[in-house]
């Protein structure tokens, strides 16, 4: 690999240091000596032509340098402001939803002591607060570094937000703690969202409009939770994020809109390279556009100039470029989706090669839902086996209708808005008719896969094993087909396993307990309320959006019942539990 595919090489060895770091901080001393101390054993090693030993002392590099950069982005000092309650000015950059918010405070205050703060922070507001991006803020909340969770089943806001280089957060209890003073003159591009975003949704639906602008603008904010889980829930999720797939029918619609100027070939891939920057700057650094927009333009380039394009190797330089840029990335579930699949995607390029149309397309589609299945069963702990039929409807029609007539009733909108209203009243009714398509296979029971939250091994076990069912038709070694095999058979045995717990969590602070109880057919954890401050003991199931109360005290599913008594007592079909440490009981026979 370090022959072949060398910017792959120090992008796998990069991202391997910050991984290492942030579990594993060391010593930033002891790393610089002992990067001086690789580097002359490097050299050493290049001069004697030791290409093996080259190879290792290059991933060790590199390792060692992640661990240096990594250490540049840890959050700022701010120890002094942290849980507690501050008075803070900044302004909103971008609204996710109804109650969170991105905002950059200029300076935080408390006590009469204030610092410039200048990192962009995470709001969470109450409900009825309706906040606009631009909007100049004051408020008092609690300001907070943003931790993991106490659980295995609360939502990790920490790896969502660290990958998007957001450290800290503020909440905000009332909506009379926050004041809008104002509102800043946005940028270029930001007016453009702005006046975009606003006509259409003038001219379609709420639904349709928040589509549209999800899958061009990149504006994910308008979508409504029933058609964000409808999308999640049919393994759609790569639809509604900006990636390989619309970047490539962005390049394929410039390329053909030039054409009909009749201009040289070299003209129009430049004309589509500057597209594709510009629309970089204008949706955003988010990983998986930064890494389409990188390989699009290498890409369009080498075919002016005919050179080879490997892939693979710019695969490695965009993921390269965009960890020195944030070596958090790797924690949004994004970045790495994007960069498996594409990886997957680009090895078996030879088998892709190969028929015509459709045949191709399923082909596809069943590398990308295959290579995808460990980490979206990792990260969202269910598989809707309807994908792959929702996927062959939903994608023709959003490639050919909903993207390049949508962006070009856009792009016309602000020259003429009948025209613009024209198109995307074409796109308004194709979008409809797919959300009622969506609809139906929601409906259909009895295809959802729900697995328990397991171990970042298991994932790493299913990946060797997919990496050497692609590699055994190309190999002289035919163990390698009964390895994978044999992996694959590993990993499903260790999955299946994760089954049959079930795990209480007693937290001394908060005074809840957590009841999962892993079950095929379970989609979510319940989670038992313990909280003396509530005159009842309600049942709510945990999920990956909120909580939501849906039964009383009692809790049986299957063979298992769990009951909380007034007094913090928990009896598990009828035998006491202890509530002063945390624990898991395994039941006989794994699958219920």
């Amino acid at each position: 690999m370090v022959g072949r595919y060398p910017l792959f090489f120090l992008f796998i060895s990069f991202l391997a240091g910050a991984i290492y770091f942030y579990h594993f901080p060391v010593n930033v001393l002891y790393v610089f000596f002992a990067m001086a101390f690789v580097g002359g054993f490097l050299l050493f090693s290049l001069l004697l032509e030791h290409h093996i030993l080259s190879g290792a002392l290059v991933f060790a590099i590199f390792f060692l340098i992640a661990c240096v950069w990594v250490t540049f982005f840890i959050p700022p000092n701010l120890s002094y402001y942290l849980n507690k309650y501050v008075l803070s000015y900044g302004v909103v950059r971008k609204v996710f939803g109804k109650q969170r918010a991105l905002i950059l405070p200029y300076w935080v205050r408390y006590k009469g002591r204030s610092k410039d703060v200048g990192v962009k922070t995470v709001l969470f507001f109450p409900k009825g607060l309706h906040l606009k991006e631009g909007n100049c803020i004051l408020l008092k909340g609690k300001f907070r570094l943003l931790q993991e969770p106490e659980t295995d089943y609360q939502f990790n806001y920490r790896y969502h937000y660290w990958g998007k280089m957001v450290f800290f957060s503020m909440s905000v209890s009332s909506s009379r703690y926050i004041m809008v003073i104002g509102r800043k003159r946005l940028g270029f591009l930001s007016e453009l969202r702005h006046r975009i975003s606003t006509f259409v949704k003038e001219h379609m639906g709420e639904d349709t409009a928040a589509l549209l602008l999800s899958v061009t603008v990149g504006d994910k904010g308008s979508l409504s939770d029933n058609v964000r889980m409808l999308f999640y829930r049919l393994g759609l999720g790569h639809i509604l994020a900006i990636s390989g797939l619309h970047v490539g029918i962005i390049v394929s619609f410039v390329l053909l809109l030039t054409s009909l100027f009749l201009l040289p070939l070299w003209y129009r891939l430049v004309v589509a390279s500057l597209f594709l920057i510009f629309y970089l700057l204008f949706v955003g650094f988010v990983p998986s556009v930064f890494r389409s927009v990188v390989m699009g333009v290498v890409f369009l380039l080498s075919w002016w100039r005919g050179d080879r394009y490997n892939g693979v190797n710019i695969l490695g330089l965009a993921g390269l470029v965009f960890l020195f840029i944030n070596p958090f990335a790797w924690m949004d579930a994004g970045f790495v989706l994007s960069f498996i699949v594409t990886f997957f995607l680009l090895y078996c390029m030879p088998y892709l090669t190969s028929g015509r149309g459709v045949w191709i397309f399923l082909k596809v589609l069943f590398i990308a839902q295959l290579s995808s299945l460990p980490f979206v069963l990792y990260f969202f702990n269910f598989y809707n086996l309807l994908s792959v039929p929702a996927n062959i409807l939903v994608v023709p029609m959003v490639s050919t209708v909903i993207i390049p007539i949508g962006i070009l009733g856009e792009v016309l909108g602000l020259v003429s808005a009948t025209l613009g209203n024209i198109l995307l009243f074409v796109v308004d009714v194709v979008s409809k008719f797919m959300l009622d398509v969506l609809r139906f296979l929601y409906d259909v029971h009895g295809f959802s896969l729900s697995v328990p939250v397991f171990s970042v091994w298991i994932v790493v076990v299913f990946y060797a094993g997919i990496f050497l069912l692609f590699l055994w038709r190309s190999s002289r070694f035919r163990y390698v087909k009964f390895v994978s095999i044999g992996l694959l058979g590993l990993g499903v045995f260790l999955l299946c396993s994760e089954f049959g717990y079930i795990r209480i969590v007693h937290l001394g602070n908060t005074r809840y307990f957590t009841v999962m109880v892993g079950m095929p057919f379970m989609k979510d954890a319940l989670v038992v309320s313990n909280m003396r401050r509530v005159s009842s003991y309600p049942i709510v199931r945990l999920g990956k959006v909120g909580l939501k109360k849906v039964g009383s005290l009692s809790v049986r599913s299957g063979r298992i019942k769990v009951d909380v008594l007034p007094d913090g007592r928990v009896f598990i079909n009828g035998v006491k539990m202890p509530v002063d440490v945390s624990w898991a009981v395994k039941l006989k026979g794994g699958w219920f």
